[in-house]
This record gives structure tokens, sequence and C-alpha cells, in this order.
């Protein structure tokens, strides 16, 4: 019986999640593009879709940032955290 119930559960936040939600943020998600791309000028979009990608792609530690860079030493290490925060 209470398996029941959470399975009659789980299929209406199933068909909510997959009929209502999903559809809504991914109209929601093609207005948004179709207006960047319409009126917004190159530099400004790649602007805007690198601070979408910090603000939502962000990693944990900042020395994720620099796994498996040999090729940096420590000091340019430090003076590019700064350049980071501007690009």
């Amino acid at each position: 019986m209470c398996l029941q119930m959470y399975s009659v559960q789980f299929r209406y936040y199933y068909f909510f999640v997959s009929q209502i939600l999903v559809p809504f943020f991914h109209s929601t998600f093609q207005i948004i593009q179709s207006y960047v791309l319409k009126n917004l000028v190159f530099s400004e979009q790649i602007f805007l879709f690198s601070l979408i990608n910090k603000l939502f792609f962000a990693r944990k530690n900042k020395s994720d940032i620099y796994k498996n860079d040999g090729a940096f030493s420590r000091s340019q290490r430090k003076n590019s955290n700064l350049t980071n925060l501007y690009i």
C-alpha cells in the first residue's frame, strides 16, 4: 500500500516536471536566446555567455582552473587570477 502511494506520487511529480516545467524553461530559454542573437553585438554576446558560464558552471576551487597546467609558473597564475575576473 505504501509503495503504491509513493509510485502514484512519483507519477504526478514526473508528469509535472516533464510536461510543465521542462517545456516552460525550454521556451523561455529559446526566447532569451533569440533576443540575444538578434539584438546584441557579437562582443556583447560573448560577454553575456561567458558571464552565464561563470555563474552557472563555476568551479568549486580556484585550483581546479589550473589543473594539468604544467606550462604556467606560480607568478603567472597569481597574475592571471585578476584577468580571469574580466573575461
